[in-house]
């Protein structure tokens, strides 16, 4: 989600449930397209990490991991 708050300023998160928000670290940004840079950038390390990338985990065991419904 990226929100506009100023003329030219903007902010932005992204939510998977109720308690679990993620941001960029970053409070305000002037720029939007580098904010939905690393928003989008931000998101799709978090799901690489979820998905068991950082732990060096292969193709393969992520495909098993996420067919037998593990962490």
């Amino acid at each position: 989600m990226v929100v506009k708050v100023g003329d030219t300023e903007y902010r932005c998160q992204f939510f998977y449930r109720g308690h679990e928000q993620f941001g960029t670290g970053r409070e305000v940004y002037d720029n939007i397209g580098e904010c939905v840079t690393d928003l989008l950038q931000i998101q799709a390390d978090h799901e690489k990490e979820k998905a068991g990338v950082s732990s060096g985990a292969t193709g393969e065991q992520i495909i098993m991991i996420q067919a037998n419904g593990l962490p």
